[in-house]
């Protein structure tokens, strides 16, 4: 079992910043505590948060309230339901920044940056992101794949 997250960082080659491309928490995770911790930075238009209460925690029923957005930015997360997905991660101009492997029950919240998915067996894969879904329209292929 582990308590923490990982973060893949790139430097960015346009002006040297670092930025965040994705979070994945693994299977094993656990929380070092009871409550609600967030893992996305505030301004995400995705949050990501993980919640951990004893049994017996009421959250009090509740709605949202309807609230006009502004999101550029398209965010997924994927939850491996089967199998093992192997991840590249790429800047935004298309540098392969590492691989990482994912297996059942692992979490990926892909943040910026790009990305690349390898199925390194039959995989089931669950896709969270904002909509509506538009389909090719709102990628960019980073190289052309060979036929």
């Amino acid at each position: 079992m582990t308590s923490t997250y990982e973060e893949i960082r790139a430097l960015s080659s346009m002006d040297g910043s670092e930025g965040l491309l994705a979070i994945i928490i693994r299977e094993s995770f656990m929380p070092e505590s009871d409550g609600v911790r967030f893992v996305t930075p505030p301004n995400s238009p995705q949050q990501l948060g993980i919640l951990s209460h004893p049994a017996g925690k009421v959250i009090e029923p509740h709605i949202h309230i309807a609230t006009k957005r502004v999101i550029y930015d398209t965010q997924e997360v994927l939850i491996i339901k089967w199998g093992v997905v192997c991840i590249d991660f790429y800047t935004s101009d298309g540098g392969l920044v590492c691989h990482k492997r994912l297996y059942k029950g692992d979490i990926v919240h892909l943040i910026s940056g790009g990305h690349g998915l390898r199925m390194d067996t039959d995989s089931i894969i669950i896709e969270i992101k904002v909509g509506p879904y538009m389909g090719r329209q709102d990628k960019k292929p980073l190289y052309p794949l060979p036929l």
